[in-house]
């Protein structure tokens, strides 16, 4: 792979890159697709100033490009700049993006009327959160349920890099650090870890599960309900949790939780409000992950069940780590653990 500063030749192949991305994907916030008259008029802009854009080439295919940009109109800003990277969706997962971000930093590094760059990153897009925090980014603040795109409710995370020296600009105000969020995977490794810890020795599932909705409810960011319901019958009985008064019964396939034990299958439902038949216990969930428990013959015995108050709020990561907690109550959800 090569990079190069972008030309006129090849803006067709990264007007093709972009508009991709408005139309799949959650890296820009941009809805409409561009023409070549409007790409035109966007490549003259990103040779003005302190602006710049490179492509990245693999033979003759532009497989992606990185750009610094305006970031606010505003004159007092002109120090700052937007960094964004598009990858050709058939050469993801081949260190493009990281090569082009560190492209870019370089090209500010070596320009003394560039004080900072940043990112402005979808919420849910972890890969890039990770990359930012390896090239030395830092968190500077989050805007929850801020875009609706694809028919998602999306937030955004601000990460920010200082590339030029803040005294030379001028006198440099103390601010209030604002505190990143933590590393998903350091968090679910910890808290399955401690989960694991508080059943070890305790064989009464009730106390296990009272243990278990707390960790949940006070290790992960963003819940409003972290609790188990437990077979009983033709329906599912509440059993431990923590969060608001809930549904006492929940009946054989309905709501989310029902349907989990119908079908047997984790529900990872991004908006409840879409899920059909939602029962809506606590009218502030807006996003719900649930897992069936098994007894020791496999069948459906109760249901891990998780909402926050945010769209969009759970993972695939999430639903993982919910099913290694899941698995903890292999034996059942009656009686002992044992």
């Amino acid at each position: 792979m090569t990079i190069t500063t972008t030309t006129e030749k090849e803006l067709p192949q990264l007007l093709a890159i972009y508009n991709y991305e408005v139309e799949n994907g959650l890296a820009t916030f941009d809805i409409d697709t561009k023409d070549l008259n409007y790409w035109n008029q966007w490549y003259e802009s990103h040779r003005q100033k302190n602006y710049c854009s490179y492509t990245a080439w693999e033979g003759e295919v532009a497989v992606g490009f990185g750009t610094l940009s305006k970031y606010r109109e505003r004159s007092a800003y002109d120090g700052t700049l937007e960094l964004s990277v598009y990858v050709h969706p058939e050469y993801r997962g081949r260190g493009i993006g990281k090569e082009m971000m560190k492209k870019l930093i370089d090209h500010a590094n070596n320009d003394p009327s560039i004080l900072t760059l940043v990112s402005v990153i979808t919420s849910a897009n972890e890969t890039s959160i990770r990359l930012h925090q390896k090239l030395g980014f830092t968190y500077a603040g989050s805007i929850t349920n801020v875009g609706v795109k694809n028919g998602k409710v999306l937030g955004i995370q601000n990460w920010q890099l200082m590339t030029g020296n803040p005294a030379e600009f001028g006198t440099v105000v103390a601010e209030t650090p604002v505190v990143a969020p933590k590393d998903p995977a350091t968090v679910w490794k910890s808290l399955i870890a401690e989960c694991t810890s508080l059943v070890e020795g305790e064989d009464d599932v009730i106390t296990n599960m009272a243990n278990v909705s707390s960790a949940i409810f006070n290790s992960l960011e963003g819940l409003n309900w972290a609790g188990f319901y437990i077979v009983k019958d033709d329906h599912l009985q509440l059993g431990p949790f923590m969060g608001k008064p809930a549904c006492m019964r929940i009946p054989f396939g309905r709501g989310v939780c029902g349907t989990a034990w119908k079908e047997n299958a984790t529900q990872l439902v991004y908006d409840v409000h879409q899920f059909p038949g939602h029962i809506a216990c606590d009218s502030a969930s807006n996003s719900e992950v649930v897992v069936p428990l098994h007894d020791a013959e496999g069948k459906v015995c109760g249901v891990l069940d998780i909402d926050s108050p945010l769209v969009g709020r759970f993972s695939d990561a999430d639903r993982q780590g919910f099913e290694s907690l899941a698995a903890l109550f292999r034996a059942g959800c009656v009686g002992t653990t044992a």
